[in-house]
């Protein structure tokens, strides 16, 4: 098959100051990022011709080009699509799942750690993974700010380490809604033991 279309995987992060490159990228770095590369463009396709796949190195950070048979990129430009579309993993292949929230989570702890995918035949824009980016499954908890009022009586108010309030709700279960020990202090009845209306903010 003849390689028509080509990706570029740009591996850029530091190692004691100091950018990585193909000259500085250490044994062990270089081996697990080939081999996330490899991952990436498979997917869960075990059986096709990886054998086919034609790779280069370029100076820039650290980037390996990978020339794609057109079978294999047939593959691989679907997901392509729904990464270059935004954040969410939604129907992107498993295994190239697991490699972008790899990858995802290493730049949130790793100082100057991202990975891009750039592409030559496809008509995508550069995928970027990096530390303000944020590729997630739907199953993932997504968070919003909330205001709401509850109703319920307090069953213990205070707290040795952390001033909070416990609130056996009337439809049942209890609620911890944390406070400042100025708060509570400068309350003039005590409530403890008597139905109340909390107003809460919560994520």
């Amino acid at each position: 098959m003849i390689a028509t279309r080509q990706l570029a995987f740009t591996f850029k992060a530091k190692v004691n100051g100091q950018e990585i490159s193909p000259e500085t990228i250490g044994l062990h770095s270089f081996n697990r990022f080939n081999r996330e590369v490899e991952e990436f463009v498979a997917g869960n396709g075990r059986k096709l011709p990886m054998d086919e796949v034609r790779v280069s190195i370029e100076s820039g950070s650290y980037k390996l080009l990978v020339a794609l048979p057109a079978l294999l990129a047939s593959q691989v430009e679907p997901d392509l699509q729904r990464l270059a579309r935004g954040e969410s993993l939604r129907d992107v292949d498993q295994r190239r799942t697991i490699v972008v929230r790899h990858w995802q989570q290493r730049a949130k702890t790793e100082d100057g750690f991202s990975v891009e995918i750039g592409s030559s035949g496809f008509s995508l824009s550069t995928i970027r993974v990096a530390r303000d980016t944020d590729f997630h499954t739907p199953d993932e908890d997504e968070w919003v700010e909330v205001e709401k009022y509850v109703v319920g009586t307090v069953v213990d108010i205070g707290g040795a380490s952390k001033a909070n309030v416990h609130l056996a709700l009337d439809d049942g279960g209890t609620l911890i809604a944390t406070s400042t020990e100025d708060y509570l202090r400068d309350q003039r009845q005590n409530c403890l033991y008597r139905k109340v209306q909390l107003h809460i903010a919560a994520q």
